[in-house]
């Protein structure tokens, strides 16, 4: 093995001395210039003529679609965006059509429709944990005051009920131990427990202020345990997403910016909640910030 491997190197050696001098380069001509190949531009992006977005509750956690659009970010990215609100049920059921490929939605109604085969994708979360509190009626003080009761969410599946049955596990009764109401709307159901004709619902600031001036009780609040939970997100239709890569960064970028927004600017923010959701609390709308 040796001797195979050395005769092969000896033969390259002497062909390699048999050889005559390697003539010298010739110089390049002075005359020559070196070429330059144009660049070319990259063609603009393709962006959709309209994106349809939707949001799907008119609570502080839709406020950053909210600010994205009434400022400006989204415009300023490029993009042309219809922003409306659809209460949960419609706006996954536009979003599934292709309708409004963009949604503000609840984590739990996000993650059920892909369950059963829907084309959403989650491509950001804007609150990580739920800011929503189970308050009762003065009467109602602790658990057992609370059997038997009823207790208002806004639709069965969504985060309202999810966290409400959270709620009344954590206080050591069972859901069957209540009765759920779904009333269909936030505004509605505050309305409810305001006119006492449910004793115990769902709420998070700025309603939480005004409940409380009327007596009401917190029993139960997931966010002083810190208790992670995919609250509100930014959804969209897988395909849309695949399609218009650039028009997803640019979206993302918009909530990005209007994320900064609210937390550097306090009393544009603190405004842009009263509009958003009518509320004039300002403790309410403090303690919501």
């Amino acid at each position: 093995m040796r001797y195979a491997l050395v005769l092969p190197v000896m033969l390259l050696l002497s062909a390699m001395g048999c050889a005559g001098p390697a003539s010298p380069a010739s110089a390049p001509s002075a005359a020559a210039s070196p070429t330059t190949v144009p660049r070319t531009a990259s063609p603009p992006p393709v962006l959709p003529e309209r994106i349809n977005a939707l949001y799907s509750s008119r609570n502080v956690d839709s406020l950053v679609f909210y600010i994205a659009d009434r400022q400006g970010f989204w415009a300023q990215e490029g993009l042309s965006v219809a922003l409306d609100y659809a209460a949960a049920t419609a706006a996954n059921a536009a979003q599934l059509s292709g309708q409004a490929p963009v949604v503000a939605s609840g984590g739990a109604e996000a993650i059920a429709a892909a369950a059963q085969g829907g084309d959403v994708r989650i491509i950001a979360g804007i609150f990580n944990s739920t800011p929503f509190r189970l308050m009762a009626e003065p009467s109602i003080r602790t658990a057992a005051d609370l059997r038997g009761k009823r207790i208002a969410i806004t639709r069965p599946g969504s985060v309202t009920d999810m966290t409400a049955r959270l709620a009344v596990e954590k206080l050591g009764l069972s859901p069957a131990d209540v009765e759920f109401l779904a009333l269909g709307d936030m505004r509605v159901l505050l309305t409810a427990l305001t006119n006492g004709n449910v004793q115990a619902g769902m709420a998070y600031p700025p309603d939480t202020a005004p409940l409380e001036d009327l007596g009401f009780n917190t029993l139960y609040d997931p966010a002083r345990e810190g208790f992670p939970f995919q609250h509100k997100t930014v959804t969209v239709v897988g395909r849309w997403a695949d399609e218009h890569p650039e028009a997803t960064d640019r979206l993302l970028r918009g909530v990005v910016r209007a994320i900064h927004f609210i937390r550097t600017e306090r009393e544009a923010t603190l405004a842009a909640v009263s509009e958003f959701i009518g509320v004039t609390d300002q403790r309410g709308l403090n303690e919501a910030y």
